[in-house]
């Protein structure tokens, strides 16, 4: 195993996933891509910009995500585990996929956040949809309870 994705959500699940992967990357020596999707920035009314208080609103929260993607980063490095950050925007599955895609991904790590099979079934869940459409093989960790 070469390489491992793990979307991470900065859920109270994060930690769990990251550990499990973490694990994984250091019995295999793979590298460790720890990988965020920012969503989309909203549709306006028109062809202005929304207003500027929820532009800087949402400045705020990109750089945050992105400081916390680099401490998660580090700290894997620290633990001489090969790691790498990337963040994106866009759509989540989307992304998802098109990045193991692009790095050969030999596996990917996610969480399960649990919820119904009624939610899952009207709505679908981002982990059902990407089991849906990738031939890769995936590691669920599932919420603990």
């Amino acid at each position: 195993m070469k390489k491992i994705l793990v979307p991470i959500d900065f859920s109270g699940m994060t930690t769990d996933i990251i550990k499990v992967a973490a694990e994984d990357a250091k019995c295999s020596g793979a590298e460790l891509v720890l990988f965020y999707v920012e969503e989309p920035e909203p549709d306006w009314i028109g062809f202005e910009p929304g207003p500027q208080v929820l532009r800087d609103l949402r400045a705020e929260d990109f750089h945050k995500h992105k400081q916390d993607l680099e401490a998660l980063e580090a700290a894997l490095k620290s633990e001489g585990i090969k790691a790498r950050a990337i963040m994106v925007q866009g759509g989540i599955v989307e992304k998802i996929l098109e990045e193991a895609d692009k790095m050969d991904a030999d596996l990917i790590v996610m969480g399960t956040h649990g919820h119904s099979a009624l939610h899952d079934a009207l709505l679908g869940g981002i982990s059902k949809n990407i089991l849906k459409a990738t031939g890769r093989p995936i590691l669920f960790v599932p919420k603990k309870k």
